[in-house]
């Protein structure tokens, strides 16, 4: 199919699903096309979908659709002529390096039996939640402008900052400096100011060329996943074991290894106090105990050193699972409601429906308290565990993506070696 049939099939389903209005009510036919359209070169442009030349299963492509409940897969095929289609970006545009009309012609002429399928590119969606995970780590930790010069420079080098990449060169502060939002004001000076400051202060996070004259900067992710996924991890503690605990878990990650008595010291706790809780995180794995020689050679276990410290990746996979579980769980309590509702739910619809119709509010109160209190009340509960569970599905898929992406950043490089060479 073209791309207009291709955007005319989208605007009937979005119809369909009355999910396409304006301000003056439902928009006309070409006043709807125009927006898909506008809404389909903006994703195109920005790389949130992309043209393959084949499908992957039986000829049409899986297109998940996420509902509340069970997710589905539809298969649609979306086969679109590369002799019919040219890049929706690009529809309207002349190019003065472009080939010659005859050239291109035959090339399309070629190329024309082949089809090409519209997808999602999931890569791209994922480097965009990445970036606004980081964007907002910024500026709660350090301030609104700080925010916005990170999403500056990530946008900057939106093409080079894949999802599995783990730092973005450093790069000019001019380029930045033409994509900062007018509002807040700041100058070219002050921003390389702010930028050197938090190379300085920002633990590893910003990092630079060397060159104090260049002003240069850059991101190091796998840092910078670093410490997000060490800040969930002390708020998952203080959650659990308060704030006590979450000081003796931080002071342990940062010195890396301690014993009790030095924990006790320098967390300034009472002892007593400092012990029952380390043995308690290391009881539920925690933090972890390690035993090691005071002098090197010695077989003896008499005197030995015995430190406790946090494994972090350990940590971040155990997370990792709950955050999923998590996830999983607020779907089952939403569908359990449900079902359990089912009948309120079908009778608020229908009550629905027939006050679409009604325009006198007198007959619209007096529908209203037709339904019994009990049945209200239940709706109410229904209304307020739907908010909730899918509250607690957005920060348990947000948790599992943070920490997700930090095993993959810091998962340990695997060499080979082979006849040929090493593989890495």
């Amino acid at each position: 199919m073209k791309t207009g049939v291709l955007i005319k099939s989208v605007m009937d389903q979005l119809k369909e699903m009355d999910q396409l209005k304006g301000a003056d009510g439902e928009l006309t036919d070409q006043k709807a096309f125009a927006s898909v359209k506008k809404a389909f070169d903006e994703l195109s442009n920005a790389h949130f979908i992309k043209r393959e030349n084949r499908l992957r299963v039986n000829g049409n492509y899986p297109i998940p659709t996420y509902e509340d409940e069970n997710p589905t897969i539809h298969y649609i095929p979306v086969n679109i002529s590369l002799a019919d289609v040219m890049s929706s970006s690009n529809q309207g545009k002349e190019d003065d390096t472009s080939e010659p009309s005859s050239k291109k012609k035959k090339e399309e002429d070629a190329s024309s039996p082949s089809p090409v399928f519209w997808i999602i590119n999931n890569a791209r969606y994922q480097q965009a939640y990445r970036d606004e995970i980081i964007v907002e780590y910024v500026s709660n930790k350090y301030d609104v402008i700080v925010g916005a010069m990170v999403r500056a420079m990530l946008r900057c080098k939106e093409g080079e900052a894949s999802i599995d990449k783990k730092e973005l060169f450093p790069f000019s502060v001019c380029e930045m400096f033409r994509l900062f939002p007018r509002e807040p004001k700041m100058s070219l000076d002050m921003m390389v100011k702010c930028w050197r400051e938090l190379r300085d202060i920002g633990e590893g996070m910003v990092i630079d060329d060397g060159v104090e004259q260049t002003n240069n900067f850059g991101i190091d992710f796998k840092r910078t996943f670093q410490l997000i996924a060490a800040d969930n991890v002390y708020a998952w503690v203080e959650q659990r074991y308060g704030e006590h605990a979450t000081l003796i878990c931080r002071l342990i990650h940062r010195k890396q290894r301690l014993e009790i008595d030095q924990i006790g010291s320098m967390s300034m706790l009472p002892l007593k106090v400092c012990k029952a809780l380390v043995y308690k995180m290391f009881g539920d794995h925690v933090i972890s105990l390690e035993e090691l020689s005071r002098h090197a050679g010695n077989t003896t276990r008499k005197n030995n050193l015995h430190v406790f410290h946090v494994d972090m990746p350990t940590l971040a996979r155990d997370l990792l699972n709950r955050s999923h579980k998590a996830a999983r769980n607020s779907l089952i309590l939403r569908k359990m409601s449900r079902e359990k509702n089912k009948r309120s739910l079908l009778l608020r619809e229908k009550l629905d429906t027939i006050k679409e119709n009604l325009e006198d509010e007198e007959e619209k109160v007096a529908l209203d308290n037709e339904m019994d209190d009990s049945v209200r009340n239940a709706l109410n509960k229904h209304d307020h565990l739907v908010d909730q569970t899918f509250q607690m599905q957005m920060n348990g898929m947000e948790t599992a993506f943070i920490f997700n992406t930090y095993l993959n950043l810091n998962a340990p490089q695997i060499t080979i070696k082979t006849k040929k060479g090493i593989l890495g």
